[in-house]
This record gives C-alpha cells, structure tokens and sequence, in this order.
C-alpha cells in the first residue's frame, strides 16, 4: 500500500494577515495579555447599555 505525502503549501499562498502575524517576534500569552491591559486606547469594561422600562425577557 502506497503512503500518501502530504502536499506543502507554497509561501506564495500565505494570506496577508498570516504574514503580518509570522513577521512579529514570537510572544508568550502572557505577555499578549499583559500588553493589552497596558494599551491606554482599550477600553477595560465589559459592554453594557440601560434601557428604561419594565424587562420583558432576559436574554443571555
């Protein structure tokens, strides 16, 4: 029975954005997280919005 290769892929087919990422030095996810909580133009909370009135349905 005969072994099938597995076929590479050429650089030429990388998506920008894979390029862009693959560009960047190698980080650790701390250290992700860690640089994101330092970003002063993120904002920390969780998204909420008031609505006046009764509630109808609590959706999850």
């Amino acid at each position: 029975m005969k072994k099938n290769k597995i076929k590479k892929q050429s650089s030429n087919s990388m998506s920008a954005s894979v390029r862009k990422e693959m560009a960047k030095p190698r980080m650790s996810l701390s250290a992700r997280t860690a640089e994101r909580k330092m970003d002063s133009a993120r904002i920390h909370e969780r998204p909420g919005i008031t609505v006046p009135g009764p509630v109808d349905k609590i959706v999850p």
